[in-house]
């Protein structure tokens, strides 16, 4: 249920770390609610992306670390909601923290980053 949300509403992006290729995934970049700001002592400007638990391929991929990785997204045509041929980055986003994981009997469903431009 999470992963097709995240499917139908995100947008494509790379999570990249360098010295390995870029993972495509899917990824859907909200905004904290104030309680979850103060909640969470969050900076203002911080979002919430929620990160499928899968790359596009189906691959699963591992926890991503706000020391290394980095979320990059591609503009998007607003109409089909697909990333624009060629390839152009809309914004680079830096992992402030895993915000959490959801997972059901130990499967992970996505992943809650918190993330900042």
């Amino acid at each position: 249920m999470a992963y097709n949300q995240i499917d139908r509403w995100g947008r494509d992006a790379v999570l990249r770390r360098i010295g390995r290729a870029d993972i495509p995934v899917r990824v859907a970049v909200l905004q904290f609610s104030p309680q979850e700001h103060q909640r969470m002592q969050l900076d203002p400007l911080d979002r919430k992306a929620l990160l499928a638990p899968f790359d596009t391929n189906g691959n699963p991929i591992a926890e991503p670390s706000p020391d290394l990785d980095q979320l990059v997204l591609w503009r998007v045509d607003p109409l089909t909601r697909q990333a624009i041929q060629p390839l152009v980055v809309d914004e680079y986003l830096s992992i402030v923290q895993i915000a959490g994981r959801i997972d059901y009997a130990g499967i992970v469903v996505f992943w809650r980053l918190a993330v900042r431009r």
